[in-house]
């Protein structure tokens, strides 16, 4: 999902302790293209965000537990928000909370936010569902392993 996402863009410099860098062709970012102050911001806004999920991802739990404290007290805007949420789905670190982060993505999403915002609102629900759902098949799974272990004890007794 996340690399659907980032088709055609271009990310640099994602080593444990340098800032990431990403790019993304202006036809990805917004359409139409608008070139304003604001459409610029709001390009800037997207690869920085969009970097930082990234740094995020690719964090060890010492570094993501640096970015959930550095990013955890809101102070309501869109971007912190996201932020946060995004930091609250990953697990391995104090304020890992998916459920909260859902919450707080579909807050976000219902104050109709950017386009970037939004995008990676939606990738951090679809992010929390997917591991949603592989928790349930290892549990469906685990269940299928003990009854079958279950009768080749009855079998062996």
């Amino acid at each position: 999902m996340f690399s659907t996402l980032l088709a055609g863009c271009t990310v640099g410099t994602l080593s444990q302790d340098a800032a990431p860098t990403a790019t993304c062709p202006t036809a990805i970012l917004a359409e139409p293209v608008i070139t304003t102050p604001l459409a610029v911001a709001n390009e800037h806004a997207y690869a920085e965000n969009i970097a930082f999920f990234i740094r995020a991802l690719k964090a060890r739990t010492e570094r993501r537990e640096a970015l959930w404290r550095a990013n955890r007290d809101s102070d309501g805007g869109e971007d912190d928000e996201l932020r946060a949420a995004l930091l609250q789905s990953l697990p391995d670190h104090s304020g890992y909370d998916p459920n909260n982060a859902r919450k707080r993505f579909v807050a976000l999403l219902m104050r109709k936010p950017r386009d970037d915002i939004a995008d990676l609102a939606r990738l951090g629900l679809a992010e929390l569902q997917m591991r949603e759902d592989a928790r349930g098949e290892a549990s469906r799974l685990r269940d299928r392993v003990d009854k079958l272990i279950e009768i080749e004890h009855s079998i062996s007794r």
